[in-house]
């Protein structure tokens, strides 16, 4: 087991010349020099003459004086290193002698090109960017050099590198017929394997472990690693930190893992665990399943990918890249990027938060909320039986123009007031059901106020306001069915007919002799839709005196 120290650049492969003289002999040492080369022995030794007996433990070679490399815990007969090294004069040989068993071969600080020979060796190359070739047996390699490199011959031993670089986020891939690899250094640091089954170990920090195609064991150590797993047969072992899994094939989760990523183009699936879970099948081309467990799981889906979770399996969230709708005991959904997609819920309490795109949002039956974000947004939600809103809306300032669509509700009830909140600008009422009777009131911004076919108060607030009937069955003709408008302001809002007709505003006196005209009489805005003389609904303009036809919005 000997130790080979270099301490300036040298190459094994370098052809060496022992043929110098002996320029001193004792039973404890013995030195043989051309002047420039110096090879020293120690050992035990008897010298007669020419020849000398013996066994060589130590030995250094030097260059004008200047020591090149020393070896240690030898145990090699003096005249079978003669045969090799002067008889022979086969350099390859002399080393292959001496370097027969499991022994430990340094570098030195700069370029070297080392060899182990037989055995289960030591390599390190220390300093500079070197070449390391094992040789048989199982062999230990360290690197701490991007430019070190290592050959290996196939069915030359089960080999393993340590990989010692120090510069932070760099990775290493194993070459040919190396099977394991350690991370020895203490940045985060990759880890790539090769088409053998490998076993990489991490370290304390964030590591990122690839086998490759074998059937590989991965091991991440103490930080967020993360494991990519192309195989059945690959193995992660990990107990600390939070740990992700990049898998190309179906894969559950272990017992100690939190995150799984599917990859590729096949349909795969992705199952979870005990612990709160990332499964993330967005990345993946194809359409996924995904599976959650009992904690509170995020789910991250594309196009075509399916959640699976169990009833009082914790709260759930879905983010999704394209529009959504959340299946049975999933809670919240968020949308990302910035196309504009839709996000529907389900009949449970949802949390749904758009994307900076224009974004239609659904809570569904349950008390929902609903967050936009920037973009035009559209929020649908729902009457309560009592016809209160029964969802909670959120936008903040200076996020698109946004609308909300109410529906349901409960005929023959008392008036509600529905109040548009803030940074919200649009309110439409007309999916209601029928028979429920709203009072709109919207808020400082610029609004359109939709009433439905009851009968509607509208109150625009301070802003430029619209008051839009879309259909005819929105337009009452009597006392009991017309709707008001408290506040509206000549010059300042707009009254918009357009989606019934083109409507002209004519003087207060004059009959009706054409369809879609309007004229306001005693603060009341009559209109026909026909020919009749006779007035076909009527508007309350509370406190209006007068109009102009640019108080109506007209057809394009």
């Amino acid at each position: 087991m000997a130790t080979i120290t270099l301490s300036r650049t040298f190459s094994f492969l370098d052809p060496q010349d022992w043929e110098w003289d002996v320029t001193r002999a004792t039973s404890s040492s013995m030195v043989i020099s051309d002047g420039v080369h110096t090879q020293s022995f120690g050992g035990r030794f008897t010298y007669f003459g020419d020849y000398a007996s013996g066994v060589v433990t130590s030995s250094t070679f030097r260059l004008n004086g200047a020591t090149v490399y020393s070896v240690t815990g030898m145990n090699k007969d003096l005249a079978a290193l003669a045969e090799f090294a002067i008889t022979e004069g086969d350099t390859l040989e002399t080393y292959a002698y001496v370097l027969d068993g499991n022994d430990t071969i340094r570098g030195s600080a700069s370029n070297d090109t080392l060899m182990g020979f037989a055995g289960d060796d030591l390599i390190d190359g220390r300093g500079g960017a070197d070449i390391m070739i094992g040789g048989t047996g199982n062999d230990t390699y360290v690197v701490d050099n991007v430019g070190d490199q290592i050959h290996e011959l196939a069915g030359e031993g089960t080999d393993t590198v340590n990989v010692a670089i120090a510069q932070k986020g760099g990775s290493y891939t194993l070459g040919a017929n190396l099977e394991n690899a350690r991370l020895v250094n203490k940045v985060a640091f990759d880890l790539v394997g090769n088409v053998d089954s490998n076993h990489l170990i991490g370290n304390a920090a964030a590591n990122r472990l690839d086998g490759g195609l074998g059937a590989d064991t991965m091991e991440g150590g103490a930080g967020n690693d993360t494991y990519v797993v192309d195989n059945a047969g690959d193995i992660i072992i990990d107990t600390a930190g939070i740990d992700t899994v990049e898998s190309s094939i179906s894969y559950v989760l272990g017992a100690s893992l939190e995150n799984l990523v599917l990859t590729g183009s096949a349909a795969i699936s992705g199952t979870g665990n005990d612990k709160a879970n990332v499964l993330d099948g967005s990345q993946n081309t194809a359409a996924n399943q995904l599976v959650g467990g009992k904690d509170n799981d995020t789910y991250i889906v594309g196009a075509g990918d399916t959640v699976v979770e169990q009833l009082n399996e914790g709260i759930d969230l879905v983010q999704a890249h394209v529009s959504y709708v959340l299946g049975a005991n999933l809670e919240n959904l968020t949308l990302l990027g910035s196309a504009s997609i839709d996000g529907t819920g389900n009949a449970l309490k949802n949390l749904i938060i758009g994307n900076s795109g224009d974004n239609r949002l659904d809570g569904g039956d349950g008390v929902d909320s609903l967050r936009g974000g920037a973009g035009n947004d559209t929020y649908l939600v729902d009457l309560t039986a009592g016809n209160t809103l029964q969802d909670q809306i959120i936008e903040r300032a200076g996020e698109g123009i946004d609308s909300v669509l109410v529906r349901g509700g409960t005929a023959g009830l008392a008036s509600k007031t529905i109040v548009l909140g803030a940074n919200l600008e649009n309110l439409d009422v007309s999916d209601t059901a029928a028979g429920v009777r709203l009072n709109l009131k919207g808020n400082a911004l610029d609004n359109v106020l939709v009433g439905n076919s009851a009968q509607n108060v509208f109150t625009g607030g301070a802003g430029k306001d619209v008051f839009r009937f879309d259909q005819v069955d929105q337009l009452g003709n009597t006392t009991d069915t017309r709707d008001t408008i408290t506040d509206f302001k000549s010059g300042q809002d707009l009254i918009d007919l357009s989606r019934i007709g083109d409507f002209h505003l004519i003087e207060r006196d004059t009959a009706f002799s054409s369809a879609f005209q309007v004229k306001l009489v005693d603060g009341v805005l009559h209109g026909t839709l026909d020919n009749n003389a006779e007035a076909d609904f009527q508007i309350v303009l509370t406190g209006v005196k007068s109009l102009t036809q640019a108080d109506f919005l007209t057809l394009p």
